[in-house]
């Protein structure tokens, strides 16, 4: 016998083949009705060693489970972990090399007949569990999803009323800026087309990478101000010494205003828009003058420059070179 079927044999504790060629392997402890005293079962585990290590892979496992409740649940008269008359039938259909646990229909109501299946596969998650009567599993289940939901309704009704929950979003400040980014990302995968939900995904990820968590309740106007102006400033492209394009940044404005609405509405948070974030983030009718600059040496008429200028005059806003902001925003004024 070559090397690595000896090692299959002392890892799994597998007994050379008897007269008949089988591997078997002693497991467990099963009780004697008569005496009340324990035995270790024998289980055969057919003449191929690989499929015979295989299926006692299955066992110990199975086994693992059954020491598991004995030590966490109700011991009763056993003194120690034993197979019971189900899980022994299990075992022996196991290493018969059926994975597979039938589920057999006794007479039962269709919801108790799920609850049953429901029940072994929670009890035991090492087996695959099926149901032998597939329709009545499936009708059972249904049932009880709605009586589940139905209780579900009225636990947290009950609650509400006994103020152990919400009924109403409460205004506490509570939350940060990435805790409500990480919903609104959830919130965009249930409800954005698929097609482009990842880019979304990926620029609500770069609003988090490049803006600090601070609770939501120091998310004022200015600092929602603050937030646009980083974008509109093209900040640097992350790992290179190159700014990002003026498109990349007047989307990310874009994708940030589509923050501030949701956040505003949403019940998941109590952060409501400032009550000035309605005005404009920079006042109409005051136009920087690099901008008149910029106008004249692409040689504006005097009409033109006054219909670009809309009627504005020339002001001392903080610097805001023409270059520096995206080509479809220049003109308007953002909005929150």
């Amino acid at each position: 016998m070559c090397r690595k079927w000896l090692f299959l044999l002392i890892l799994r504790q597998l007994n050379c083949p008897g007269f008949d060629g089988r591997y078997y392997r002693n497991l467990g402890w099963g009780r004697d009705q008569e005496t009340g005293g324990h035995s270790q079962p024998k289980f055969w585990l057919g003449k191929d060693l690989v499929q015979a290590d295989r299926r006692c892979q299955r066992l110990e496992e199975l086994w693992e489970r059954v020491e598991e409740l004995w030590t966490t649940g109700n011991r009763g008269a056993n003194d120690r972990p034993a197979w019971d008359t189900f899980t022994l039938r299990v075992a022996k259909q196991l290493a018969r090399g059926e994975w597979q646990v039938a589920v057999t229909w006794h007479g039962e109501s269709p919801a108790a007949y799920a609850q049953k299946l429901n029940t072994l596969a929670a009890r035991y998650p090492c087996l695959q569990f099926v149901p032998e009567d597939n329709a009545r599993y499936i009708a059972g289940q249904l049932y009880n999803e709605q009586v589940i939901d139905a209780s579900v309704a009225d636990a947290l009704g009950a609650a509400k009323e006994m103020g152990y929950a919400a009924g109403a979003p409460i205004h506490d400040g509570q939350g940060t800026l990435h805790q409500a980014f990480d919903a609104y990302v959830r919130w965009l995968k249930d409800h954005k087309h698929k097609a482009w939900i990842n880019t979304q995904v990926q620029q609500v990820n770069r609003l988090e990478d490049r803006h600090p968590d601070i609770p939501l309740s120091a998310l004022d106007f200015d600092a929602c101000d603050a937030m646009i102006r980083l974008w509109r400033n093209r900040p640097m492209v992350k790992g290179r010494n190159e700014p990002i394009s003026a498109k990349t940044g007047e989307n990310h404005i874009k994708q940030l205003k589509a923050f501030f609405r949701w956040l505003h509405r949403s019940q998941l948070f109590s952060w409501r828009k400032p009550e000035d974030t309605g005005r404009n983030l920079h006042p109409r009718g005051t136009v920087h003058p690099e901008r008149v600059r910029h106008a004249v040496r692409e040689g504006a008429s005097a009409v033109g420059l006054e219909l670009r200028l809309r009627g504005g005059r020339v002001g001392h806003a903080p610097a805001e070179p023409d270059s520096l902001l995206p080509a479809s925003s220049q003109g308007r004024h953002d909005r929150l």
